[in-house]
């Protein structure tokens, strides 16, 4: 029943979360490319170490 009742109230707090963050897609769009650069690099890297 607790277990129940702890799943219940993360659930609500997961869904609450989601209505109170948003992203803009255009900043995560241009996170995501800067990212695969950062990886990229450190694959070079290690390739030519």
């Amino acid at each position: 029943m607790v277990k129940l009742q702890l799943l219940s109230k993360l659930n609500s707090t997961i869904c609450l979360l989601e209505l109170i963050m948003k992203g803009n897609t255009k900043v995560i769009t241009t996170l995501n490319g800067l990212l695969h650069n950062e990886l990229a690099a450190i694959d070079q890297y290690f390739t030519h170490s």
